[in-house]
């Protein structure tokens, strides 16, 4: 019985003394591996705002979470945070913390373990009718949440499309949210991605935030019935050309419209 006490104190001792080697090496390290009790993972994105991290919760058996990091100055951040965590639905990721410190905020968002909805039309082109039905709705419903709250997305498009490991949506980035109050509050400041943009917004006119979102919308569902876009160019001028002068081009294998 002695010697079993004594091997598990020399256990315990060598973890104490493992975990303090791995806080030392963590304070000499310029590689950044915590943030808050979040233990930062692989690297899975980054851009202008910042950089976007697998991390685990050092505290619940290892959750997953994805933290997102943005710099202090940057202006549209304080309104990106306040409209998307009081946003609470099935089909738009959640925003469980803000861990602010001396130059950075970390966003702690929910973990969506699929793809990108922009990859899957990528690696599988044109979807089955059923499976666009179940996408579009969600989206749907996730867009008319917002736009309930008096808000509007203002940058729908297949990047900011997730899904999680049941193939459910889960829509992210509200960089570009605005509150917006119908008639009383139109908008003139153009955001978004030229491809999904309404032609009154690269007009430079003001512009119903809610029908903004609602052209974004039908340009994702073409998307998802053709596996492109409707209008696309490497050239954004031309881009902006076709959108405010042609129709749309339906392939012939298009389903009929009542499909939804």
């Amino acid at each position: 019985m002695q010697a079993l006490k004594g091997q598990a104190e020399l256990v315990r001792k060598a973890k104490l003394a493992r975990s303090y080697q791995e806080l030392l090496d963590e304070f000499a390290s310029h590689d950044l591996k915590s943030v808050g009790n979040y233990a930062l993972g692989r690297l899975i994105g980054k851009g202008s705002f910042g950089k976007v991290y697998l991390a685990s919760h050092k505290l619940t058996n290892g959750s997953k979470v994805v933290l997102k990091s943005a710099n202090k100055g940057d202006s549209n951040l304080a309104r990106e945070i306040h409209h998307h965590r009081q946003f609470i639905h099935p089909h738009i990721a959640r925003l469980y913390e803000v861990i602010v410190t001396e130059n950075m905020v970390w966003m702690v968002l929910e973990y969506c373990s699929g793809d990108e909805l922009y990859n899957h039309l990528l690696e599988h082109g044109p979807l089955p009718v059923p499976k666009v039905q179940k996408i579009f709705t969600q989206l749907v419903g996730a867009v008319s949440y917002v736009h309930n709250q008096s808000c509007v997305h203002r940058d729908l498009k297949l990047e900011n499309i997730l899904f999680d490991k049941h193939e459910n949506v889960k829509l992210v980035d509200f960089g570009f949210t605005r509150e917006y109050e119908g008639r009383t509050n139109h908008l003139q400041t153009f955001c978004g991605t030229i491809c999904y943009s309404a032609p009154e917004m690269l007009k430079g006119e003001k512009y119903a935030g809610e029908k903004v979102d609602v052209w974004s919308l039908g340009i994702i569902l073409y998307a998802l019935l053709c596996g492109e876009l409707p209008f696309d160019d490497d050239d954004d001028n031309i881009t902006r050309t076709k959108i405010l002068s042609e129709d749309p081009k339906f392939p012939d294998n298009m389903p009929p419209r009542p499909f939804l």
